[in-house]
């Protein structure tokens, strides 16, 4: 599978991969040990499509292989928050997952939800207001939870310019009037 090298891809493989070598998968890929790993997507939209290819995508460089030494549960929560939670738990009575990753703030509290006050690791991706969410209390800091992650944000220069062109349109019409 060849994925297109992006900026979201490039800051998906630094965050994805120092986050979970660190914490999951100091144990070699072909060590006989079955990692469990739950990922939660929020809504089926093109860049959280793209975060989870990009997710197994790299899980798949490491040497993981769905069946073989990874255990993996995809939840498609299609805006459904309680969805989410219900389809976590179901999971939970099979056996603790080893790591919960999330896709997107719906996914992030779903998880927050179940897995508060355990020692499961959860990985928030795409989440713009972290703190704002209740994920975390600070941004830049240990949280001192089973709870960290990467924030997403829209990069200035792209607001910028996103604002310019608006008010260039808004101008242009007003012109024609």
């Amino acid at each position: 599978m060849k994925i297109p090298n992006s900026r979201i891809n490039r800051a998906m493989a630094i965050c994805c991969l120092s986050i979970f070598l660190i914490t999951i998968l100091l144990t070699p890929a072909n060590s006989a040990q079955v990692q469990k790993i739950v990922v939660i997507v929020t809504m089926p939209v093109a860049t959280c499509e793209e975060h989870l290819k990009y997710f197994l995508f790299r899980l798949t460089e490491l040497g993981y292989k769905k069946g073989d030494n990874l255990d993996l549960d995809v939840i498609r929560a299609n805006g459904d928050r309680l969805f989410a939670e219900q389809e976590l738990r179901k999971i939970v009575k099979q056996g603790k997952p080893d790591a919960v990753v999330t896709i997107a703030t719906l996914a992030s509290q779903a998880a927050l939800n179940v897995f508060k006050g355990t020692d499961v690791p959860i990985f928030f991706f795409q989440v713009s207001d972290p703190v704002g969410s209740g994920l975390i209390s600070k941004i830049g800091e240990k949280t001192g939870t089973n709870v960290t992650g990467r924030v997403f944000g829209v990069p200035n220069e792209v607001r910028i310019n996103m604002r310019s062109e608006e008010h260039t349109s808004e101008l242009q019409s007003l012109r024609r009037i």
